[in-house]
């Protein structure tokens, strides 16, 4: 197959519901390729996440964010955290919110963003 190359002009994302009906949010790249056509890659295949301390885990499972996953990466203060995973990107603001010491911050990236850094 050949390498077809381009650049991202914009990143966006949608809700639509997957074939069991639930809501799935599908990150949207837009972009120009090299001989001047665009272009638009759909993908479902990340899901909305964030990180907590492991102490506030217990937290996050009260509020609906019951996917949750050891990792080996650590806070500055080097407490372990897990990767919390949410049904789609407008979860994740309440739910660390909520879930967070003072101490802690989520990221005020979007997950399109994100896919594109």
């Amino acid at each position: 197959m050949p390498i077809t190359r381009g650049f991202i002009l914009q990143a966006s994302y949608r809700v639509t519901p997957d074939d069991r009906g639930l809501r799935r949010p599908v990150v949207h790249l837009y972009g120009r390729l090299e001989n001047g056509e665009s272009f638009l890659v759909r993908d479902d295949r990340q899901r909305p996440h964030f990180y907590l301390r492991a102490a506030d885990a217990e937290k996050a499972l009260r509020l609906r964010a019951d996917t949750q996953s050891p990792t080996d990466r650590r806070t500055f203060g080097a407490e372990p955290v897990v990767r919390i995973d949410v049904d789609v990107p407008s979860d994740v603001p309440p739910c660390a919110t909520a879930c967070t010491a003072p101490a802690s911050r989520h990221s005020k990236l979007t997950s399109a963003s994100r896919r594109v850094i």
